[in-house]
């Protein structure tokens, strides 16, 4: 292997020294891109042990600069992806940054009070030898500890992060959903919707349609004695979401509000207990509680050729006062966006303006993306996308800038929630490229760093609640 130290460094310079290794078969060429390892030995060390402060020190925060990707520039160089992690026993981050449209991998070391920097790119290149393996393998995560609130499901059933940290077993159905306030649980089970009293420990039939059959339930925190659900005609069942149904937590009121048209998109019920949202067969509608359906016109919030638009699965902000809607179709000429492409459609309610986020084209039938999520303060939204590699990934949207972030690099593969945490501060993510390999992942929100939740093998992240401190 070819050594190539860097030139004296001034006393400004935040490196004092630095090395970089190259291949033999690439130790004669010139070329800036040439697959290496680097070391890098800083000046500013480090007096208080833990590596997050010392970065953010030597830090300059950009998170509205660009939509790309959640950046901060560490003395110069735009990093990302930043989680925390061991090497050989020491303190350690992990990040990349890119190089010539290339990933490089890098590890900050705390070695006593030095911080040492370890960085390879291969420019894709292949067949580097052991070294380059090992820098592979010393760059791998660890777990942090799951906090408190989070609910998650296994093989097992549905489960809670206690306030000691210790998983609490709430109920052996994995496909159930809690109620907001944790002491009920709705399933579907053999055409029926179901609720257990996880208190009392009893269940009972909600529905007990002959001609009916009922699925995804969807509780009402405004309304907590309804229910929402889709529901079918029998055997007429189709791949759509279903027709808009309510029910009542005592099996009264059992009531098919839209019986002519399906719902491609699960509905989202408002914050004041006074509208669902919800798409007849991709034209959006409100349901007014005390007055029946209304048509929700896009063109009444400055977007034109709403004939054309297919809207759905709609999200309230927790405020009430804005209304998102994934929307496809070609509505604008400033936006160019052509028949079947895709955009997530902030509506402001009282000033009757939308906000547009993310167009992209969908690959296949089933291109739309996942579950639109706000942040309890309704700063962000968070949505997951997986058919199409060039868009897969975790997505941030700062809505108030109107700027929006992408992890696809690091969730490549299947996603699941997100869920956000009760005080807005975190957020978790249920990736897997394969089922035997999901893992959840635990993003801050003040700075957007990425860690892993140490969980059961297989775990899915479903909800995230308020405990009490032990």
């Amino acid at each position: 292997w070819a050594v190539r130290e860097s030139p004296n460094h001034s006393p400004q310079d935040p490196v004092v020294r630095s090395v970089s290794f190259v291949p033999p078969r690439y130790a004669e060429s010139d070329s800036p891109q040439v697959p290496a390892i680097s070391l890098a030995v800083y000046r500013q060390l480090l007096y208080e042990g833990i590596l997050l402060p010392w970065l953010d020190a030597h830090s300059t925060a950009d998170p509205f600069g660009s939509p790309a990707s959640p950046a901060v520039y560490f003395f110069g160089v735009n990093i990302h992806n930043v989680v925390e992690t061991k090497a050989s026993g020491l303190p350690a981050l992990r990040f990349t940054h890119d190089v010539f449209g290339f990933t490089a991998h890098g590890l900050l070391l705390a070695m006593g009070k030095t911080v040492v920097g370890l960085s390879y790119v291969d420019f894709g290149a292949e067949d580097l030898g052991l070294p380059f393996m090992r820098m592979q393998e010393s760059l791998a995560p660890t777990t942090v500890d799951p906090p408190p609130g989070l609910v998650y499901r296994t093989a097992d059933g549905l489960w809670q992060v206690g306030a000691d940290g210790q998983p609490i077993h709430l109920f052996d159905r994995p496909d159930a959903i809690l109620s907001p306030d944790g002491t009920q649980a709705l399933y579907a089970s053999e055409g029926d919707i179901w609720l257990a009293d996880l208190i009392a420990g009893e269940q009972r039939n909600l529905t007990e349609t002959p001609d009916r059959e009922e699925r995804s339930p969807i509780w009402w925190p405004a309304r907590p004695e309804v229910v929402l659900c889709a529901s079918w005609p029998l055997h007429a069942e189709g791949h759509a979401w279903g027709f808009l149904t309510t029910v009542q937590t005592d099996g009264r009121n059992y009531r098919v509000l839209e019986e002519e048209k399906v719902s491609y998109g699960p509905p989202a019920p408002s914050p004041d207990g006074q509208t669902i949202a919800y798409d007849k067969e991709g034209t959006a509608w409100l349901y007014r509680w005390d007055t029946g359906p209304e048509p929700f016109d896009p063109v009444n919030y400055g977007l034109s050729n709403s004939e054309k638009l297919d809207m759905a699965s709609p999200a309230w902000s927790p405020s009430g006062k804005q209304l998102a809607w994934v929307v496809s179709g070609n509505f604008d000429k400033e936006w160019r966006i052509g028949e079947g492409r895709i955009v997530i459609g902030v509506f402001d309610l009282k000033e009757q303006r939308v906000l547009l986020l993310h167009s992209y084209e969908p690959i296949g039938m089933s291109g739309w993306p996942g579950a639109l999520t706000w942040s309890p303060y309704g700063w962000w939204l968070a949505f997951a996308y997986t058919q199409n590699r060039a868009e897969t990934g975790l997505w941030l949207a700062r809505v108030s800038y109107g700027a929006y972030y992408y992890y696809g690099q690091r969730f490549l593969g299947e996603c699941g929630g997100p869920v956000w945490s009760p005080d807005g501060h975190w957020l978790a993510l249920s990736h897997s490229k394969s089922p035997a390999e999901r893992v959840v992942w635990l993003i801050v929100m003040w700075n957007l760093r990425v860690q892993q939740a140490d969980l059961p093998p297989g775990a899915e992240v479903v909800a995230w609640r308020e405990v009490d401190s032990p």
